[in-house]
């Protein structure tokens, strides 16, 4: 009868000391292992004999840093802080604090926002990786910026930007000046549409003149940004301010003050003193009128001056082609007017970065609607739509958060905000 056979039978049949017996393969395993330490070691005590240190740097530097490449104590100011932190499990330490980088002497940098909460700023080595090869340290990767802005908080009660922005492309914002409708506080008058008529303008020599965007509007030295707009460089060729044609010509009055104005025109108008006997020795003498003395012929020769000095600031004050054409003025009952300061502001979006090089392809009226607009008060810049025909993540131009924004702007103050 054969045995029934259970677990313990079966059990029974296997040796239990086969752990204990020499392998081959078990044998191979420990002398590989062994020997790769062996040689890790000794490679590491070669390269401490040498001086080198290249074997402990996760790679070279951005170009920013290459001067101190070799100078690892000029930012490693602690050592075995990756061991410490590896050791105490603990991402508070850092390899180089934040007292290092944003020193007078290297990266004085202003704080990202006014309203930021303290405790969730991070670290700068968090978002600027160094030892990477990288040529700039600035272009941060989106998801730094995204571990903060996919669910902002901030220390006001209500955040004065969007809480939630994970892509340009899926959820960006629309731009301010558009989403909440900004209108220009400049206090200047300009009409865009006339400018840019087809048929030209009339200018001061009576010959027709065709303006383009680019005989006011011009780029700075890096052709970021447009300089700005001034009376003297693009205005007075077709507005001179002319005021006596039959006695001074062309010569205008200066683009100034009120007061300054006048001082010019009294100068100009001013009529010679009545000269003297005592000034002029065997010259003739000129006859006083009977009853009229020097101190009247003075007086009188003054008031010449001041009648002809008020005609032409009427014409500059009250005439609708005058100061009143561009400017806006108080006037009070008595004494000169005031122009109010312009205000143009010099730039609009100001929490992000362009470059017209960059976009030098394109005309201005691809997104600046300058042809059409007659009100001083439109804002000509364009809405966030417009930027996403070329900046896609499906493929296109880039839609890196830092193509455009910047994070140590110290919380500035757009045009709207600062508008009175």
């Amino acid at each position: 009868m054969i045995p029934a056979r259970t677990g313990k039978s079966v059990a029974k049949r296997i040796d239990i000391r086969y752990i204990t017996r020499r392998h081959a393969l078990r044998r191979w395993k420990l002398i590989a292992a062994l020997a790769a330490a062996g040689a890790a070691a000794a490679w590491l005590a070669y390269a401490a004999i040498r001086g080198d240190n290249r074997i402990y740097a996760a790679g070279p530097v951005s170009k920013a840093h290459a001067s101190i490449e070799n100078d690892c104590a000029s930012c490693h100011e602690e050592s075995w802080q990756p061991v410490r932190r590896l050791l105490l499990l603990d991402s508070r330490i850092r390899s180089i604090a934040d007292t290092t980088c944003s020193n007078v002497k290297c990266h004085e940098v202003p704080a990202h926002q006014a309203e930021e909460k303290k405790e969730k700023v991070p670290a700068c080595a968090n978002c600027h990786r160094e030892h990477r090869g990288l040529p700039s340290l600035s272009q941060v990767a989106d998801l730094f910026c995204v571990s903060c802005h996919s669910d902002l908080k901030t220390a006001a009660a209500s955040p004065r930007f969007a809480e939630r922005v994970t892509s340009f492309e899926r959820d960006h914002p629309e731009f301010a000046v558009k989403r909440d409708d900004w209108s220009d506080k400049a206090q200047i008058k300009l009409n865009h549409e006339l400018h840019l008529r087809a048929d030209g303008l009339r200018g001061a020599d009576g010959e027709r003149t065709t303006l383009a965007c680019g005989d006011c509007h011009q780029p700075d030295a890096e052709r970021k940004y447009m300089l700005p707009v001034t009376y003297q460089q693009h205005c007075k060729t077709c507005h001179p301010l002319l005021f006596d044609l039959a006695s001074f010509g062309t010569t205008p009055v200066p683009h100034d003050a009120p007061q300054a104005i006048r001082d010019f025109l009294v100068a100009r108008y001013q009529e010679p003193p009545t000269p003297r006997a005592a000034t002029q020795p065997g010259g003739d003498v000129p006859r006083r009128l009977p009853g009229k003395s020097d101190a009247d012929r003075d007086a009188a020769r003054v008031a010449r001056t001041n009648e002809r000095v008020a005609r032409v600031e009427l014409l500059l004050y009250q005439d609708a082609a005058g100061c009143k054409l561009c400017h806006e003025l108080d006037s009070p009952t008595s004494g000169l007017p005031e122009i109010k300061p312009t205000k143009i502001p010099p730039r609009w979006m100001i929490y992000s970065r362009f470059s017209h090089l960059k976009h030098r392809a394109m005309k201005c009226d691809d997104c600046h609607l300058a042809h059409s607009s007659k009100d001083t008060t439109e804002v000509l810049m364009p809405a966030v739509d417009l930027c996403r025909r070329c900046h896609s993540d499906s493929g296109g131009a880039r839609t890196d958060c830092v193509e455009c924004h910047q994070y140590h702007h110290g919380g500035r103050t757009t045009p709207a905000q600062s508008a009175n």
